[in-house]
């Protein structure tokens, strides 16, 4: 359906010129070079001369197979100038011997339009070795109405690259054009073998809505052979625009990417320019980089990022089996590696559970569980870190180290001062066995790293959670074991907007909480668990005024050791109340300038010179 006579393009000058309405389903289309092409006219604003209302396989689905084959551009579907277009319920799949650029289906042009692009499956095959080959593509939006709306759901995407050399892959693809709201949503991309070193991509969205949502993906069994790749390849990832792009990405599954490239990252989510992220609920598992410069990292948050709230991510089985890296402050896997330098930006990264075992035959191997990237300026991707649990159980090799939280230099101004109440363990204290590292410092003990960034971190602790599993296909995935103690039970402190946990318990605190919690549960999973609590708490005290010890006997007066060791007129002594827990093994008193040591005891002391 084309609005081209020949080689000459129709002029529509009114409404009634538009191709309106047109309903195509229930055909099957094979060995032909495209499926099916849907062509408006290329109508200005406020573009009422767009084609209206056509469906192609809303009423039945089509069947599309052997397409391409050949060395010009192909399509399953292809679609331009319309609005309010359904492309549902298709079978699409072909394109062998095609050696150039292919698309399964490809939405072009439309702008200020509504798009539906689901339940359809593509499996395509592509020859070509530099070309671009994309599952869907869309270039859908330009915003002039609010109603605007591309929703990209419940498709199920593989692509085949058997001759591919540099040439991209991605899966789902926005570009240019954008709609008011971009949905992508319980897709599923998935085995997958793609030769070469293109850049690998499950969703990538570069153009410019201002919101765009990507939930319930998953995104699976996926491999790229290609052994000197620089490209990135990762299950999803959002850049476009610091003034406009609100990001949802949520209750995504990704796992099973596996990268043979060199320095090419593979990771599961990326986040570059956005002027929010919010990323919460996504469990990801089983990502490698299987060679020997290597790098795995499960959440990456790029510059460009300027408000970023990163929650209740469940993160495990990154691996580098045979990475070789000799700089230590660049660790190989990193669960969520934090690289932005962007000014005036904020992060919050909280309630994230996040489990590495990894190991690497290379020489020099080293894991981060959570990485900062530091500035000298507080307000420079400033993170705010709380309620995480991390468990770094990785083998260091070499001069690489097992960390649970590293940073890449040692000024901790833009290391919030509200971070608090995490778990952070990297395995028995040692050399190489670090809860904290920067650069220059390092420490091996919770309590030295609360010595060094204080007043940070004041009720974090350290601990070997036991899960009831570490496998990623196991339900129980980073889950706490409810038969173990745990510091993490009512060891976090409550986050307005994060009521819930990765599972949708309510969190203590919070209307609807049910269980027995005196505060929520330190990681993504709320529960009604065994408390271990070795942390010790917050001292308060109190000021006790000025006192005037009389002469004689006065009940005061048995309570201070006054100066020269008698109470008499004139004289003075001050005193400070001091509550001390059997927790606390050493409390700091001021006094006139002085310091003064005590022991802890249960119980409360008045304390004086």
């Amino acid at each position: 359906m084309s609005n081209n006579s020949g080689t000459a393009t129709v002029t529509v000058s009114s409404t009634g010129g538009r191709s309106e309405n047109i309903k195509i389903f229930n055909n099957t289309i094979t060995n032909a070079y495209g499926g099916v092409q849907l062509r408006g006219f290329a109508a200005s604003a406020p573009y009422d001369f767009y084609d209206q209302g056509n469906e192609v396989g809303e009423n039945g689905g089509n069947a599309i197979t052997n397409f391409g084959g050949g060395a010009s551009t192909t399509y399953g579907i292809y679609t331009i100038y319309q609005n309010n277009c359904k492309l549902n319920n298709n079978s699409i799949s072909g394109g062998d011997g095609t050696t150039t650029t292919h698309y399964g289906i490809f939405a072009s042009t439309s702008n200020s339009s509504n798009f539906e692009i689901n339940d359809n499956t593509i499996s395509l095959v592509n020859n070509s070795t530099t070309s671009q080959v994309s599952g869907i593509g869309m270039s859908v939006g330009t915003i002039t109405t609010p109603a605007n709306i591309m929703d990209v759901s419940g498709n199920d995407i593989t692509i085949s690259r058997p001759s591919a050399t540099t040439g991209v892959t991605y899966f789902i693809y926005s570009t240019s054009n954008a709609p008011n709201l971009l949905k992508v949503t319980n897709n599923i991309i998935h085995n997958s073998t793609l030769a070469g070193t293109g850049a690998v991509y499950g969703i990538y969205q570069i153009s410019t809505p201002p919101n765009y949502l990507v939930e319930g993906n998953t995104i699976h069994d996926i491999t790229r052979t290609g052994t000197t790749s620089t490209s990135l390849f990762y299950g999803i990832s959002s850049t476009g625009s610091s003034t406009v792009l609100n990001t949802t990405i949520s209750g995504n599954t990704i796992h099973t990417l596996t990268g043979m490239g060199s320095t090419g990252i593979v990771g599961g989510i990326n986040l570059l320019t956005n002027l929010t992220a919010n990323v919460f609920n996504n469990k990801i598992y089983n990502i490698t980089s299987d060679n020997a410069s290597g790098a795995v990292n499960g959440i990456t948050v790029g510059s460009g990022v300027i408000t970023g709230k990163f929650y209740n991510n469940l993160i495990g089985g990154l691996r580098t089996p045979i990475a070789n890296n000799s700089t230590a402050i660049s660790p190989n896997v990193r669960g969520i590696n934090i690289t932005s330098t962007t000014a005036s930006s904020n992060l919050l990264v909280a309630y994230n559970t996040i489990f590495l075992d990894a190991t690497s035959t290379g020489t020099n191997f080293g894991t981060a569980g959570i990485f900062h990237t530091f500035s000298a300026t507080a307000t420079t991707a400033n993170l705010t870190l709380r309620n995480n649990l991390v468990v770094n159980n990785s083998v260091p090799n070499g001069v690489g180290r097992t960390v649970a939280f590293q940073r890449s230099g040692a000024s901790t101004a833009n290391y919030n001062e509200a971070s608090n109440n995490n778990l952070l363990y990297a395995g028995a204290p040692g050399a190489s066995r670090l809860i904290y590292a920067d650069g220059t410092n390092s420490d091996q003990t919770i309590g030295d790293f609360k010595c060094r960034v204080a007043p940070r971190e004041s009720l974090s602790g350290t601990e070997n959670t036991s899960f009831l599993s570490t496998d990623g296909s196991n339900a129980g995935f980073l889950h706490i074991n409810p038969a173990v103690p745990t510091q993490a039970e009512s060891g976090a402190i409550n986050i307005a907007g994060i009521e819930e946990d990765y599972d949708g318990d309510i969190r203590q605190g919070n209307p609807g909480y049910a269980g027995s919690g005196s505060a929520p549960d330190i990681g993504a999973d709320e529960g009604g668990f065994i408390a271990n609590d070795l942390v010790g708490p917050a001292i308060s005290y109190t000021t006790v005024p000025n006192t005037v010890c009389l002469a004689g006997p006065d009940p005061e007066c048995s309570n201070h050791r006054c100066f020269g060791g008698q109470c008499g007129p004139g004289y003075q002594a001050a005193a400070l109340v001091q509550k001390i827990d059997r927790r606390q093994r050493i409390a700091r008193h001021q006094h006139f300038g002085r310091q003064w040591l005590e022991m802890g005891g249960s119980e409360q002391r008045l304390l004086s010179v």
